[in-house]
């Protein structure tokens, strides 16, 4: 498994301009909620639990942040399990079209949100190298608000340097 800074590193790459940063600052959040609602449609019944497919994702990408980083893995599950319970109160009591419509409406403006930063950054979204990347934006976010406070500064200037460095890697290749 890779370190947090070089997961975080090599997100930050995709993501140097202010703006670019900036969208997804709310892109991501609506992403990830629109996945979370459609994803808390199918469940099944454990025991007397009723489990959903976001239920079972939040918790294995919860883990995996748990195991690059204590830290960031709980404030990244203090963001993530209140928007997967958001999501989950809205598919038990709203119509399954209303909440079709909050999906496509939430996903589609996220993902204008996100497009457009990455037009701003004249850099294609990182998932397009590395699919599991998406994996890797929420928890770039809380790293980066982590960051921006004054927290873990040293971790803070190790992604920055291995964000450097990848982004020169990318602007090399692209020239070649």
């Amino acid at each position: 498994m890779k370190p947090v800074s070089k997961v975080l590193g090599e997100y930050a790459a995709y993501h140097r301009h202010p703006l670019n940063r900036m969208t997804h600052y709310f892109g991501i959040p609506l992403i990830v909620f629109s996945l979370l609602l459609i994803l808390s449609i199918p469940s099944f019944i454990v025991g007397q639990i009723n489990i959903s497919a976001a239920d079972l994702i939040i918790a294995i990408i919860i883990i995996w942040y748990l195991l690059l980083d204590t830290q960031l893995g709980l404030l990244s599950a203090l963001f993530l399990l209140p928007v997967l319970l958001l999501a989950a109160l809205a598919t038990s009591t709203l119509s399954g079209s209303m909440v079709n419509g909050i999906f496509a409406l939430t996903f589609i403006a996220g993902w204008i949100l996100q497009l457009l930063g990455h037009r701003i950054e004249k850099r294609r979204p990182a998932l397009v190298d590395n699919f599991m990347q998406v994996f890797s934006a929420p928890l770039f976010l809380v790293s980066e608000l982590v960051f921006h406070i004054g927290l873990r500064q040293p971790l803070a200037t190790q992604v920055d340097n291995i964000a450097k460095r990848k982004a020169l890697e990318m602007t090399l290749e692209v020239n070649n």
